[in-house]
Order: structure tokens, then C-alpha cells, then sequence
């Protein structure tokens, strides 16, 4: 038995209407993403910076700070944090600032003890703009012996108009 007249047109107009879909989605993905836009991640500086903060005997809290290139704005994604205190002591507050405004606390997290001494992490995505420097600080409960802090920073730098 042969098809029926129907059957024989049915195919082609299908096949036209699948053509067409795909037309007008590589369409759509076109207009998604316009070609004139460029990627600004290829711009960015990314930036990296090690701190190590000690808390002398004595001293409650401390900090450090880096300073930011003339001409950019620092975008920090991610803070990366390790300390280490006499045991019994706990770290109470981390802080990172930007001198012109804005800041973000981080959380600390007990990890474990060891050889008579506390170790905390704190590590957290944030998004916090910096010119000029960026600063980070630390505090603690108790001013016995002395503590250890090791801050890694992650992000990009910017052109700053």
C-alpha cells in the first residue's frame, strides 16, 4: 500500500517547521549575545594577596592592611582564613573594610585543638569594592600568649575612572 496524498506532505511541512525552529533559535542565542559585547573578565587584574597577622601576648586584637594600586578598585570574591590561638581562647571577630566604606564580617568556625593550642577557619564569598587599601582585622577573647593569623584574599582589580 502506498501513502496516503496527506502522508506525502505531512513529511516536508514538518520538515520546513523544524527548519524554521532552528533558524529562529540560533537566532535567539544571537540576540542573547550580542557580538559587539566584549567579555570584561578579560580586562580584570585577578588578585591574590597572603596576609599573616600575629596578636602579640597582651593584645586583644590586631590587623593588617594592603594597599590598592592608583587607578584601580579591588573587587574582592573570596576570603580564606586560618587561626591558630593558645588553647581556651577564642577569636571573636574578622573583619575585612575598605577605608572608604563598606566592610564584611566573617564567620569564624572552631576547627580543632592541638598541642595545647585552638584553631579556628573562616572562609567566605563576599563581594566588597576597595580603593586606596584594603583592610583586615581580628580580635580575640583573652590576651594570653600569642595568636596567628593567615588571611588569603582573592579577587580582581578594575580600571577606576
Amino acid at each position: 500500500m502506498s501513502p496516503s496524498i496527506k502522508q506525502k506532505k505531512a513529511i516536508p511541512v514538518s520538515l520546513v517547521a523544524l527548519a524554521l525552529a532552528c533558524f529562529a533559535i540560533s537566532r535567539g542565542v544571537q540576540a542573547a549575545q550580542p557580538p559587539d559585547i566584549q567579555n570584561v573578565n578579560v580586562f580584570n587584574t585577578p588578585f591574590q594577596r597572603f596576609l599573616i597577622i600575629a596578636i602579640a601576648p597582651g593584645l586583644t586584637g590586631t590587623g593588617d592592611s594592603v594597599d590598592i594600586p592608583a587607578g584601580k578598585t579591588l573587587v574582592v570574591e573570596f576570603v580564606s582564613v586560618y587561626g591558630v590561638v593558645p588553647a581556651g581562647e577564642q577569636l571573636t571577630r574578622l573583619i575585612v573594610t575598605s577605608p572608604r566604606g563598606g566592610g564584611a564580617y566573617l564567620l569564624w568556625n572552631f576547627q580543632a585543638s592541638e598541642r595545647d593550642r585552638d584553631i579556628f577557619v573562616a572562609s567566605q564569598q563576599i563581594r566588597l569594592y576597595a580603593r586606596d587599601s584594603l583592610g583586615v582585622s581580628v580580635d580575640r577573647d583573652l590576651a594570653v600568649g600569642t595568636g596567628v593569623i593567615n588571611v588569603l584574599v582573592n579577587g580582581y582589580l578594575v580600571n577606576t575612572p
